[in-house]
């Protein structure tokens, strides 16, 4: 899409004063378009980060706990394969705050 446009020239720009000022214009609408679009992406990758590393410490306590508690290999597989199933089927999705929500 455009960042910038003075429409479809049915109002022209004519001295110099107007050129700096829609130029001005311009270059502000450009930086808080870019602003917009950069907070949004840092946002997104912010969240995903975020539980990523949620999910990583959540596996890592597990393996811990699991080697501390000698739990057998068999149980081992079903909790991680749980685990990857949350993290690419669910997609994380909490459904207790999701009923408490509705």
């Amino acid at each position: 899409y455009t960042v910038t446009t003075i429409g479809y020239g049915s109002v022209p720009v004519i001295s110099n004063a107007e050129r700096i000022f829609a130029m001005f214009v311009m270059a502000i609408g450009a930086v808080i378009c870019d602003a917009g679009i950069t907070a949004v992406l840092t946002s997104i990758i912010s969240s995903k980060d975020h539980q990523a590393g949620t999910n990583n410490r959540r596996i890592q306590c597990c393996k811990l706990f699991m080697k501390e508690q000698f739990v057998e290999k068999s149980l081992q597989e079903r909790i991680f394969d749980y685990y990857n199933y949350d993290d690419t089927e669910l997609k994380n999705i909490d459904e207790t705050e999701i009923l408490h929500e509705l």
